[in-house]
């Protein structure tokens, strides 16, 4: 389904949902710590960017390991070998970058908000808008040639389990 297509809508669609999924659990975070009651807001929001720091951080390790150790072709390439790529990562197909950091930023701020909010109806909508989001971003790098769906699928589950366990072993009291 991948090798052919090519949407330079869903490339840029990709793009700007990673540099916003960037910033916005930073954004969120830092009104959610200014709104609710503490006694060091700075503190807390230090910690809170370090969580979502260390989430996209690991996410990255993760996904360049996976790449160099699996060194799958681009859909690209199987339909034209002799398009020079500019770099070499954009040789390299899977896991998705782009859909393992949108998931990771997006369950980042999932993961925090459900702990923080556990009785909160809101926190279902949160997760909503993280799922359609990451989804949305899957969807755009398979439809722009990007990827193959193997490929978004693994970066999904990278990103969501860094998202997740990052913020859980930092609020969890584990002794």
């Amino acid at each position: 389904y991948s090798v052919g297509r090519e949407s330079p809508q869903w490339r840029m669609f990709g793009d700007v949902a990673l540099f916003s999924t960037m910033a916005i659990p930073i954004a969120w975070l830092a009104l959610e710590t200014l709104i609710l009651p503490s006694d060091s807001p700075w503190k807390d929001f230090a910690t809170d960017a370090i969580v979502v720091a260390e989430a996209i951080s690991l996410t990255g390790a993760m996904n360049t390991v996976f790449k160099f150790a699996f060194r799958r072709p681009r859909p690209i390439r199987y339909a034209d070998v002799d398009v020079p790529l500019p770099i070499f990562d954009s040789e390299l197909s899977v896991p998705s970058g782009h859909t393992a950091l949108v998931a990771a930023a997006t369950t980042t701020l999932t993961t925090t908000f459900w702990l923080r909010h556990p009785d909160s109806p809101a926190r279902f909508a949160v997760l909503g808008a993280g799922l359609l989001v990451t989804g949305l971003t899957a969807f755009s790098r398979i439809e722009s040639g990007q990827h193959f769906f193997t490929d978004v699928m693994v970066g999904a589950l990278i990103g969501g389990f860094a998202g997740f366990a990052v913020p859980y072993i930092h609020r969890k009291d584990i002794p």
